[in-house]
């Protein structure tokens, strides 16, 4: 096997991964406490754009893997709705909104679609990793999940310098650091958390 073949499986098995430890969090615990709304609001869209472009530009490997994401922030915006943490009517808009400018702009060009999903997705865990440095009330945060999504970000940067395709490899050369720092302030905010009876902590 050729390492872009490697780098690309490694990258979408974690990247269909990653995300469902946050969402299992949020559905086990029934809370939301500490994830970023504008994050969650990009996520909902981001991968819209990466499945439009890897359809058109015939990358199976991204289009499972997005698409798995999409689903994923699908279940976390309605978990967010129900505790008003978004407005269910901007993160409709905007879901709505992409899929009709995705269809339309790929028409003209995949990579137009790739390049807006390039400067969506390039500041999309900025919010999250402000808030998460900020404060120590992640406890609806996963850690598992950004660390997971590091690694993927890792794997996809070797599988866009094989491609020799920038569009992978950008982003996730800037987002890898902030799913690591994320999953820290995470993990140490659950050791200032409070023991309970039992001696465990929450």
């Amino acid at each position: 096997m050729t390492l872009e073949a490697i780098s690309g499986a490694i990258a979408t098995m974690c990247g269909m991964a990653f995300i469902w430890p946050q969402v299992f969090r949020i559905y086990r615990h029934q809370t939301v406490e500490g994830l970023s709304a504008p994050t969650v609001l990009v996520g909902l869209i981001n991968p819209v754009f990466w499945t439009v472009f890897g359809y058109s530009t015939g990358r199976t490997l991204a289009v499972f893997a997005n698409g798995n994401v999409g689903l994923a922030f699908i279940l976390i915006t309605i978990q967010m709705s129900r505790r008003r943490a978004i407005n269910p009517l901007t993160a409709i808009s905007m879901f709505v909104s992409t899929v009709v400018y995705c269809l339309v702009m790929n028409e003209i060009s995949p990579y137009v679609v790739g390049v807006t999903g390039l400067l969506v997705s390039t500041p999309m865990f900025l919010p999250q990793l402000w808030k998460a440095v900020r404060t120590r009330e992640l406890y609806g945060v996963s850690a598992w999940a950004n660390f997971i999504f590091s690694v993927q970000c890792a794997f996809w940067v070797v599988y866009g310098i094989e491609v020799e395709e920038w569009l992978y490899i950008y982003p996730n050369a800037i987002l890898l650091p902030c799913g690591l720092i994320i999953a820290w302030r995470v993990i140490r905010s659950r050791r200032t958390l409070p023991v309970d009876v039992a001696g465990r902590r929450p």
